[in-house]
Parts: C-alpha cells; sequence; structure tokens
C-alpha cells in the first residue's frame, strides 16, 4: 500500500528509531489491513447456490481459515 512507507516513517519517530519496534507496529497495521479487506471484499457475487449453502453471500469468508491465517513475521538477519 501507499500507505505503508509513511507508516514506517511515523512509527520510526513515536519509537525513537527502535526499528524491531516499528516493524512489528507496521506488520500489525498491515495484518489488520489485510484482513479488513478480506471483510470488505464483496465482488465477484457468490453464486445463489453458494450463498444458499453457506448462509451469507461474503465472498472470502466461510471457515475463517484465511482471515485467521493473516499473520507477519519480524526477522533479523
Amino acid at each position: 500500500s501507499r500507505e505503508w512507507p509513511a507508516a514506517v516513517e511515523a512509527n520510526l519517530m513515536a519509537t525513537n528509531y527502535d526499528v524491531a519496534r516499528t516493524l512489528d507496529l507496521v506488520g500489525q497495521g498491515i495484518k489488520g489491513q489485510l484482513q479488513q479487506s478480506i471483510v470488505d471484499l464483496v465482488d465477484p457475487p457468490l453464486a445463489p447456490s453458494t450463498v444458499a449453502r453457506k448462509g451469507h453471500s461474503k465472498p472470502l469468508i466461510d471457515t475463517s481459515v484465511m482471515i485467521n491465517s493473516v499473520d507477519y513475521d519480524v526477522e533479523e538477519t
């Protein structure tokens, strides 16, 4: 996202240039954004038979495995 470089910059300043903490905070933010994009997705619409089976019309939400699998990891190299 175009917002991520600015988030890194803002968090670096907010954490007194603690790189590990900054990357952790930005990772948390990106994780939240990705999960929200899964929740917000409505296109392409599901087939009526799929909506009937699932009980809702959310394309990427069925068992919640996908949304709960979104994560991040900060590694030192």
